[in-house]
Protein backbone atom coordinates (compact mmCIF):
# COMPACT_ATOMS: atom_id res chain seq x y z
CA UNK A 1 0.00 0.00 0.00
CA UNK A 2 1.37 3.79 -0.96
CA UNK A 3 2.43 6.12 1.54
CA UNK A 4 -1.11 8.25 0.20
CA UNK A 5 -3.32 5.58 0.18
CA UNK A 6 -2.27 5.16 4.39
CA UNK A 7 -2.52 8.75 5.12
CA UNK A 8 -6.36 8.41 2.87
CA UNK A 9 -6.90 5.57 5.45
CA UNK A 10 -6.19 7.09 8.00
CA UNK A 11 -7.91 10.09 7.60
CA UNK A 12 -11.28 8.47 7.01
CA UNK A 13 -10.54 6.17 9.79
CA UNK A 14 -10.13 9.40 11.93
CA UNK A 15 -13.15 11.24 10.28
CA UNK A 16 -15.30 8.34 11.14
CA UNK A 17 -14.34 8.13 14.63
CA UNK A 18 -14.67 11.98 15.07
CA UNK A 19 -17.39 12.96 13.41
CA UNK A 20 -19.31 10.65 11.68
CA UNK A 21 -19.97 8.20 14.97
CA UNK A 22 -20.66 10.98 17.42
CA UNK A 23 -23.30 12.08 14.93
CA UNK A 24 -24.55 8.78 14.54
CA UNK A 25 -25.03 8.03 18.28
CA UNK A 26 -26.58 11.53 18.77
CA UNK A 27 -28.93 10.35 16.23
CA UNK A 28 -29.56 7.09 17.74
CA UNK A 29 -30.41 8.78 20.94
CA UNK A 30 -33.05 10.97 19.43
CA UNK A 31 -34.51 7.93 17.75
CA UNK A 32 -34.58 5.85 21.02
CA UNK A 33 -36.04 8.53 22.93
CA UNK A 34 -38.63 9.35 20.11
CA UNK A 35 -39.76 5.91 19.94
CA UNK A 36 -40.45 5.40 23.60
CA UNK A 37 -42.49 8.74 23.48
CA UNK A 38 -44.49 7.55 20.90
CA UNK A 39 -44.89 3.69 22.54
CA UNK A 40 -43.16 2.23 19.25
CA UNK A 41 -41.87 -1.35 19.91
CA UNK A 42 -41.37 -2.40 16.48
CA UNK A 43 -38.47 -0.22 13.66
CA UNK A 44 -37.69 -1.12 10.61
CA UNK A 45 -34.66 0.78 9.00
CA UNK A 46 -34.45 0.80 5.42
CA UNK A 47 -31.95 -0.25 3.07
CA UNK A 48 -29.33 0.61 1.78
CA UNK A 49 -29.04 3.89 3.98
CA UNK A 50 -30.50 2.31 7.07
CA UNK A 51 -27.61 -0.16 7.24
CA UNK A 52 -25.13 1.71 9.66
CA UNK A 53 -28.00 3.90 11.38
CA UNK A 54 -29.32 -0.07 12.47
CA UNK A 55 -25.68 -0.70 13.79
CA UNK A 56 -25.50 1.99 15.56
CA UNK A 57 -29.01 1.95 16.94
CA UNK A 58 -28.24 -1.62 18.12
CA UNK A 59 -25.66 -0.30 20.48
CA UNK A 60 -27.75 2.41 22.73
CA UNK A 61 -30.96 0.03 22.44
CA UNK A 62 -29.17 -2.62 24.65
CA UNK A 63 -31.80 -4.11 26.20
CA UNK A 64 -33.20 -4.78 22.74
CA UNK A 65 -36.41 -3.01 24.01
CA UNK A 66 -37.62 -1.83 20.77
CA UNK A 67 -36.97 -4.48 18.15
CA UNK A 68 -35.23 -3.72 14.90
CA UNK A 69 -35.26 -4.96 11.88
CA UNK A 70 -33.11 -4.17 8.53
CA UNK A 71 -35.91 -4.12 5.66
CA UNK A 72 -34.88 -4.39 2.14
CA UNK A 73 -35.91 -1.60 0.36
CA UNK A 74 -35.71 1.40 -2.30
CA UNK A 75 -37.66 4.11 -3.65
CA UNK A 76 -38.23 2.37 -6.57
CA UNK A 77 -38.84 -1.22 -5.15
CA UNK A 78 -41.20 0.56 -3.06
CA UNK A 79 -42.72 3.45 -4.64
CA UNK A 80 -43.27 1.66 -8.33
CA UNK A 81 -45.95 -0.95 -6.91
CA UNK A 82 -47.69 2.06 -5.16
CA UNK A 83 -48.43 3.25 -8.78
CA UNK A 84 -51.29 0.89 -9.20
CA UNK A 85 -53.61 3.03 -7.73
CA UNK A 86 -53.13 6.47 -9.60
CA UNK A 87 -55.63 7.45 -12.23
CA UNK A 88 -54.18 9.80 -14.04
CA UNK A 89 -50.69 9.90 -15.53
CA UNK A 90 -49.48 13.40 -13.62
CA UNK A 91 -49.88 11.52 -10.40
CA UNK A 92 -46.74 9.72 -11.35
CA UNK A 93 -44.80 13.02 -10.82
CA UNK A 94 -46.79 13.60 -7.55
CA UNK A 95 -45.26 10.10 -6.42
CA UNK A 96 -41.98 10.07 -7.98
CA UNK A 97 -39.27 12.70 -7.39
CA UNK A 98 -37.10 13.19 -10.87
CA UNK A 99 -34.01 15.19 -11.58
CA UNK A 100 -34.91 18.20 -13.91
CA UNK A 101 -33.42 16.84 -16.39
CA UNK A 102 -32.79 13.01 -17.06
CA UNK A 103 -32.74 10.47 -19.73
CA UNK A 104 -35.96 8.53 -20.78
CA UNK A 105 -33.65 4.75 -20.10
CA UNK A 106 -33.42 6.33 -16.12
CA UNK A 107 -37.16 7.74 -16.20
CA UNK A 108 -38.14 4.14 -17.55
CA UNK A 109 -36.37 2.82 -14.51
CA UNK A 110 -37.98 5.37 -11.97
CA UNK A 111 -41.03 3.88 -13.41
CA UNK A 112 -40.56 0.43 -12.86
CA UNK A 113 -40.38 -0.59 -16.49
CA UNK A 114 -36.60 -1.26 -17.08
CA UNK A 115 -37.16 -4.39 -17.91
CA UNK A 116 -40.13 -4.16 -20.80
CA UNK A 117 -39.36 -3.78 -24.43
CA UNK A 118 -40.48 -0.10 -25.11
CA UNK A 119 -38.97 -0.29 -28.63
CA UNK A 120 -42.20 -0.02 -30.20
CA UNK A 121 -43.51 2.80 -28.26
CA UNK A 122 -40.65 4.97 -28.68
CA UNK A 123 -40.08 4.68 -32.25
CA UNK A 124 -43.89 5.50 -32.71
CA UNK A 125 -42.78 8.71 -30.86
CA UNK A 126 -39.23 9.44 -32.72
CA UNK A 127 -37.56 8.79 -29.30
CA UNK A 128 -33.96 7.35 -28.47
CA UNK A 129 -33.37 6.19 -24.93
CA UNK A 130 -30.66 8.21 -24.26
CA UNK A 131 -32.61 11.46 -25.05
CA UNK A 132 -32.93 14.03 -21.75
CA UNK A 133 -36.22 15.03 -20.96
CA UNK A 134 -37.22 17.79 -19.50
CA UNK A 135 -39.57 16.65 -16.25
CA UNK A 136 -40.90 20.42 -15.91
CA UNK A 137 -41.67 21.33 -19.19
CA UNK A 138 -42.49 18.38 -20.85
CA UNK A 139 -43.72 18.50 -24.42
CA UNK A 140 -46.74 17.39 -25.82
CA UNK A 141 -45.24 13.94 -27.63
CA UNK A 142 -43.86 12.67 -23.78
CA UNK A 143 -47.22 13.49 -22.77
CA UNK A 144 -48.54 11.63 -25.13
CA UNK A 145 -46.55 8.33 -25.33
CA UNK A 146 -47.16 8.15 -21.09
CA UNK A 147 -50.55 7.99 -21.57
CA UNK A 148 -49.91 4.96 -24.29
CA UNK A 149 -47.23 3.69 -21.42
CA UNK A 150 -50.03 4.12 -18.87
CA UNK A 151 -51.84 0.73 -18.76
CA UNK A 152 -48.50 -1.21 -18.71
CA UNK A 153 -47.67 0.86 -15.91
CA UNK A 154 -49.96 0.35 -13.53
CA UNK A 155 -50.31 -3.37 -14.17
CA UNK A 156 -46.17 -3.73 -13.64
CA UNK A 157 -47.18 -2.08 -10.71
CA UNK A 158 -49.83 -4.34 -9.59
CA UNK A 159 -47.98 -7.02 -10.11
CA UNK A 160 -44.87 -6.01 -7.96
CA UNK A 161 -47.36 -4.70 -5.63
CA UNK A 162 -48.37 -8.23 -4.81
CA UNK A 163 -44.70 -9.63 -4.10
CA UNK A 164 -43.92 -7.04 -2.40
CA UNK A 165 -47.28 -7.71 0.28
CA UNK A 166 -46.00 -10.80 0.64
CA UNK A 167 -42.40 -9.88 1.67
CA UNK A 168 -44.05 -7.42 4.16
CA UNK A 169 -46.07 -10.10 5.48
CA UNK A 170 -42.98 -11.84 5.96
CA UNK A 171 -41.08 -9.44 7.82
CA UNK A 172 -44.11 -8.72 10.49
CA UNK A 173 -44.29 -5.32 9.44
CA UNK A 174 -47.99 -4.50 10.85
CA UNK A 175 -49.64 -3.04 13.08
CA UNK A 176 -47.90 0.46 15.32
CA UNK A 177 -43.89 0.42 13.39
CA UNK A 178 -41.38 3.01 12.68
CA UNK A 179 -39.61 3.30 9.56
CA UNK A 180 -35.88 5.28 9.37
CA UNK A 181 -34.27 5.94 6.61
CA UNK A 182 -31.78 9.06 5.24
CA UNK A 183 -34.75 11.49 4.06
CA UNK A 184 -35.55 13.82 2.09
CA UNK A 185 -38.92 13.57 1.07
CA UNK A 186 -40.74 11.07 2.99
CA UNK A 187 -42.10 9.21 0.12
CA UNK A 188 -41.53 5.79 0.83
CA UNK A 189 -43.47 6.39 4.15
CA UNK A 190 -46.54 7.67 1.78
CA UNK A 191 -45.93 4.20 -0.58
CA UNK A 192 -46.12 2.50 2.18
CA UNK A 193 -49.14 4.14 3.64
CA UNK A 194 -51.03 3.40 0.27
CA UNK A 195 -50.33 -0.01 -0.26
CA UNK A 196 -50.87 -1.32 3.25
CA UNK A 197 -54.18 -1.35 5.26
CA UNK A 198 -54.84 -0.77 8.81
CA UNK A 199 -51.09 0.10 9.57
CA UNK A 200 -49.96 2.91 11.55
CA UNK A 201 -46.74 4.52 10.04
CA UNK A 202 -44.06 6.69 12.14
CA UNK A 203 -41.12 8.03 10.07
CA UNK A 204 -37.98 9.03 10.89
CA UNK A 205 -34.96 10.56 8.96
CA UNK A 206 -31.98 12.41 9.25
CA UNK A 207 -33.85 15.02 7.03
CA UNK A 208 -37.20 16.23 5.92
CA UNK A 209 -37.58 18.71 3.17
CA UNK A 210 -38.78 22.06 4.80
CA UNK A 211 -42.80 22.52 3.46
CA UNK A 212 -42.05 19.04 1.75
CA UNK A 213 -45.83 18.57 0.02
CA UNK A 214 -45.48 14.49 0.73
CA UNK A 215 -44.40 14.69 4.33
CA UNK A 216 -47.16 13.94 6.99
CA UNK A 217 -47.86 14.51 10.72
CA UNK A 218 -45.95 11.20 11.47
CA UNK A 219 -42.66 12.47 10.33
CA UNK A 220 -39.65 13.45 12.10
CA UNK A 221 -36.31 14.55 10.95
CA UNK A 222 -32.84 14.83 12.99
CA UNK A 223 -31.32 17.52 11.40
CA UNK A 224 -34.31 19.24 9.67
CA UNK A 225 -38.10 19.09 9.15
CA UNK A 226 -40.55 21.39 8.27
CA UNK A 227 -40.95 22.68 11.83
CA UNK A 228 -37.47 22.95 12.81
CA UNK A 229 -33.79 23.97 11.96
CA UNK A 230 -34.86 24.54 8.10
CA UNK A 231 -30.95 26.71 8.28
CA UNK A 232 -29.70 22.95 8.37
CA UNK A 233 -31.36 21.81 4.71
CA UNK A 234 -29.77 24.59 3.49
CA UNK A 235 -26.10 23.79 5.10
CA UNK A 236 -26.65 20.16 3.80
CA UNK A 237 -27.08 21.18 0.20
CA UNK A 238 -23.48 22.35 -0.05
CA UNK A 239 -22.63 18.65 0.26
CA UNK A 240 -24.92 16.32 -0.40
CA UNK A 241 -23.01 13.46 -2.04
CA UNK A 242 -20.64 13.44 0.74
CA UNK A 243 -22.92 12.86 3.38
CA UNK A 244 -25.07 9.80 1.13
CA UNK A 245 -21.53 8.61 0.81
CA UNK A 246 -21.19 8.15 4.73
CA UNK A 247 -24.26 5.84 4.18
CA UNK A 248 -23.09 3.91 1.87
CA UNK A 249 -24.05 -0.07 2.44
CA UNK A 250 -22.22 -3.00 1.06
CA UNK A 251 -24.73 -4.24 -1.59
CA UNK A 252 -26.17 -3.21 -4.77
CA UNK A 253 -29.76 -1.15 -4.79
CA UNK A 254 -33.20 -2.98 -4.22
CA UNK A 255 -35.12 -3.81 -7.39
CA UNK A 256 -37.98 -5.72 -6.41
CA UNK A 257 -39.95 -8.83 -5.06
CA UNK A 258 -40.25 -12.03 -6.92
CA UNK A 259 -41.95 -15.29 -6.46
CA UNK A 260 -44.48 -14.01 -4.17
CA UNK A 261 -42.06 -11.77 -2.21
CA UNK A 262 -39.63 -14.95 -0.93
CA UNK A 263 -36.83 -13.75 -3.52
CA UNK A 264 -35.21 -9.92 -3.17
CA UNK A 265 -33.67 -8.47 -6.65
CA UNK A 266 -31.10 -6.19 -6.56
CA UNK A 267 -28.98 -3.98 -8.67
CA UNK A 268 -25.35 -4.49 -9.20
CA UNK A 269 -23.50 -3.34 -6.30
CA UNK A 270 -21.96 -0.25 -8.15
CA UNK A 271 -18.66 0.51 -5.86
CA UNK A 272 -18.03 -3.56 -6.63
CA UNK A 273 -14.06 -3.52 -6.33
CA UNK A 274 -14.00 0.24 -5.75
CA UNK A 275 -11.67 2.53 -3.16
CA UNK A 276 -15.04 4.23 -2.68
CA UNK A 277 -16.01 0.52 -1.18
CA UNK A 278 -13.35 0.30 0.77
CA UNK A 279 -12.94 3.91 2.19
CA UNK A 280 -16.68 3.93 3.55
CA UNK A 281 -16.29 0.81 5.18
CA UNK A 282 -13.70 2.29 6.90
CA UNK A 283 -15.49 5.14 8.34
CA UNK A 284 -18.34 3.31 9.14
CA UNK A 285 -16.52 0.43 11.40
CA UNK A 286 -14.83 3.58 13.02
CA UNK A 287 -17.65 5.52 13.65
CA UNK A 288 -19.66 2.39 15.19
CA UNK A 289 -16.10 1.88 17.33
CA UNK A 290 -16.78 5.25 18.77
CA UNK A 291 -20.15 4.75 19.15
CA UNK A 292 -19.22 1.30 21.47
CA UNK A 293 -16.67 3.39 23.57
CA UNK A 294 -19.24 5.98 24.64
CA UNK A 295 -22.83 5.04 23.84
CA UNK A 296 -23.33 6.17 28.00
CA UNK A 297 -21.91 9.61 26.94
CA UNK A 298 -24.32 12.64 26.95
CA UNK A 299 -23.88 13.96 23.56
CA UNK A 300 -24.69 18.20 22.49
CA UNK A 301 -26.61 18.09 19.85
CA UNK A 302 -25.27 21.63 18.63
CA UNK A 303 -21.97 20.81 19.28
CA UNK A 304 -21.80 17.63 17.05
CA UNK A 305 -23.80 18.93 14.68
CA UNK A 306 -21.29 22.18 13.75
CA UNK A 307 -18.46 19.83 14.36
CA UNK A 308 -19.58 17.85 11.25
CA UNK A 309 -21.21 20.44 9.48
CA UNK A 310 -17.69 22.75 9.93
CA UNK A 311 -15.97 19.72 8.13
CA UNK A 312 -18.39 20.41 5.05
CA UNK A 313 -18.65 23.99 5.68
CA UNK A 314 -15.43 25.29 6.56
CA UNK A 315 -12.83 22.19 5.26
CA UNK A 316 -9.26 22.09 5.26
CA UNK A 317 -7.08 21.37 2.84
CA UNK A 318 -7.03 17.46 3.80
CA UNK A 319 -10.72 17.68 3.48
CA UNK A 320 -11.11 19.05 0.49
CA UNK A 321 -7.99 16.46 -0.92
CA UNK A 322 -9.43 12.92 0.36
CA UNK A 323 -13.56 13.42 0.30
CA UNK A 324 -12.71 14.90 -3.29
CA UNK A 325 -11.39 11.85 -4.73
CA UNK A 326 -14.56 9.95 -4.04
CA UNK A 327 -16.70 9.33 -6.87
CA UNK A 328 -20.76 8.96 -6.69
CA UNK A 329 -22.95 7.30 -9.19
CA UNK A 330 -25.24 9.57 -10.53
CA UNK A 331 -26.25 8.69 -14.22
CA UNK A 332 -22.51 8.14 -14.35
CA UNK A 333 -19.71 7.70 -11.94
CA UNK A 334 -18.32 11.71 -10.95
CA UNK A 335 -15.75 12.74 -8.66
CA UNK A 336 -17.08 14.97 -5.74
CA UNK A 337 -14.58 17.62 -6.10
CA UNK A 338 -11.64 17.29 -8.35
CA UNK A 339 -10.30 20.70 -10.12
CA UNK A 340 -8.20 20.35 -12.69
CA UNK A 341 -4.37 22.42 -12.33
CA UNK A 342 -4.82 25.63 -12.28
CA UNK A 343 -3.10 26.57 -15.36
CA UNK A 344 -5.24 24.57 -17.47
CA UNK A 345 -8.24 26.91 -16.57
CA UNK A 346 -5.82 29.48 -17.73
CA UNK A 347 -5.12 28.25 -21.26
CA UNK A 348 -9.44 27.24 -21.27
CA UNK A 349 -11.43 29.02 -19.04
CA UNK A 350 -14.67 27.78 -19.79
CA UNK A 351 -13.66 24.26 -18.86
CA UNK A 352 -13.47 26.04 -15.15
CA UNK A 353 -17.12 26.66 -14.81
CA UNK A 354 -18.13 23.50 -16.39
CA UNK A 355 -16.14 21.75 -13.94
CA UNK A 356 -17.30 24.38 -10.96
CA UNK A 357 -20.67 23.68 -12.02
CA UNK A 358 -20.37 19.81 -12.86
CA UNK A 359 -18.72 19.29 -9.20
CA UNK A 360 -20.79 18.30 -6.54
CA UNK A 361 -18.95 19.89 -3.61
CA UNK A 362 -18.12 23.15 -5.23
CA UNK A 363 -16.79 24.70 -1.46
CA UNK A 364 -14.40 21.51 -1.39
CA UNK A 365 -13.80 22.22 -5.30
CA UNK A 366 -12.31 25.77 -4.92
CA UNK A 367 -10.30 24.81 -1.52
CA UNK A 368 -8.83 21.92 -3.32
CA UNK A 369 -7.92 24.40 -6.18
CA UNK A 370 -6.74 27.31 -4.46
CA UNK A 371 -5.80 25.94 -1.02
CA UNK A 372 -5.08 28.87 0.64
CA UNK A 373 -7.65 30.41 3.32
CA UNK A 374 -10.47 31.86 1.34
CA UNK A 375 -14.21 32.56 2.60
CA UNK A 376 -15.36 29.78 0.06
CA UNK A 377 -18.91 29.42 1.57
CA UNK A 378 -19.58 32.82 1.31
CA UNK A 379 -17.70 32.70 -2.25
CA UNK A 380 -19.71 29.91 -3.66
CA UNK A 381 -23.01 32.10 -2.21
CA UNK A 382 -22.26 35.13 -4.16
CA UNK A 383 -21.16 32.94 -7.15
CA UNK A 384 -25.27 30.90 -6.85
CA UNK A 385 -26.55 34.37 -6.16
CA UNK A 386 -25.18 35.94 -9.55
CA UNK A 387 -25.83 32.76 -11.86
CA UNK A 388 -28.67 31.25 -10.46
CA UNK A 389 -31.76 33.42 -11.88
CA UNK A 390 -29.13 35.47 -14.16
CA UNK A 391 -30.94 35.71 -17.78
CA UNK A 392 -28.49 36.08 -20.67
CA UNK A 393 -28.94 39.36 -21.75
CA UNK A 394 -28.25 38.50 -25.51
CA UNK A 395 -30.94 36.05 -26.29
CA UNK A 396 -32.94 36.10 -22.77
CA UNK A 397 -32.02 32.74 -21.96
CA UNK A 398 -31.51 31.46 -18.15
CA UNK A 399 -27.97 30.55 -17.63
CA UNK A 400 -27.81 26.99 -16.29
CA UNK A 401 -28.84 26.58 -12.83
CA UNK A 402 -26.02 26.96 -10.39
CA UNK A 403 -27.76 24.85 -7.45
CA UNK A 404 -26.17 21.74 -6.11
CA UNK A 405 -27.20 18.90 -8.74
CA UNK A 406 -28.15 16.75 -5.33
CA UNK A 407 -31.17 14.98 -4.32
CA UNK A 408 -32.57 17.47 -1.77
Amino acid sequence: MSEESTKKLKYFYDFGYNKLGPLLLCFSNWLYSELSKNDINKVFFLARDGYIMKRAFDIVNKNSKIKSSYFYASRRAIIVPSLWEINTKNEIFERIVFNKNISLKNFFKKIGLEDKNLDTIIEKYNYKYEDIIEINNREQRFNDMLEDLFPIIKENAKEERNALKEYIKKEHFEGKVAIVDIGWYGSMQKAFESILDEIDIFGYYFGLVPNCKICKEKSYGFLFDTYKNEANYHKLHYFINNFEFLFLAQHGSVKKFTNLGKEVVFYEYEYNNTNEAIWAKVIQDSAIEYIKNHYRDLIPYEETVNKFFKVFLFPKYKDAKFFGDVQFKDDNFKYIAKPQKIYKYVINPKNLKKDFIDSAWRIGFMKKMFIIPLPYCSINNLIRKIFSTKKDDKNGKKQKNFNNNASI
